[in-house]
């Protein structure tokens, strides 16, 4: 018995692997399992900035067409009487109902920060550096994109 090489590395291999279960669960003790909580206030971020995206983008397309082809009857011989841009800027100042969740949008209309012109047989209009935005608490989504569209009279 005098070859007591190893007993020690063996006894502190023991210690070490103890530590760790203990430490393994501690951590399971501890932790929180809402995930599901997380997954779908991030989900419903995400949903709401999509919708919108989506916002922005079908509000483009509904003042550009009505900017083409402007109706008096609903727009007044005042805004159809005005160029191309100025129609799209009254037009959409009109549709503007506050959403948040719109971001720079309505904002970069007002400022004029767009281009609406007629190209040939074609109207072209590009807004660039928009963002919307989506905020539950501390978490806030922003999405930054360009519209460039081509609409045919």
């Amino acid at each position: 018995m005098n070859n007591r090489r190893g007993q020690i590395q063996l006894i502190l291999i023991f210690l070490v692997a103890l530590a760790l279960i203990i430490a393994a669960l501690i951590g399971f003790y501890n932790f929180d399992s809402n995930f599901g909580e997380y997954s779908k206030e991030n989900s419903n971020l995400m949903g709401e900035v999509n919708f919108a995206e989506q916002y922005v983008i079908e509000n483009i397309q509904r003042f550009a067409e009505n900017s083409i082809n402007c109706d008096v009857n609903i727009y007044g011989s005042e805004i159809c009487s005005l160029g191309l841009k100025e129609r799209f800027m009254g037009i959409a100042n009109m549709g503007d109902v506050k959403y948040y969740g719109a971001g720079n949008f309505f904002g970069k209309i007002r400022s004029g920060g767009f281009i609406f012109v007629k190209e040939g047989e074609e109207y072209k209009i590009e807004i660039k550096d928009i963002f919307v935005v989506s905020k539950r608490g501390e978490s806030e989504v922003v999405r930054k994109f360009d519209v460039l569209r081509f609409y045919k009279s």
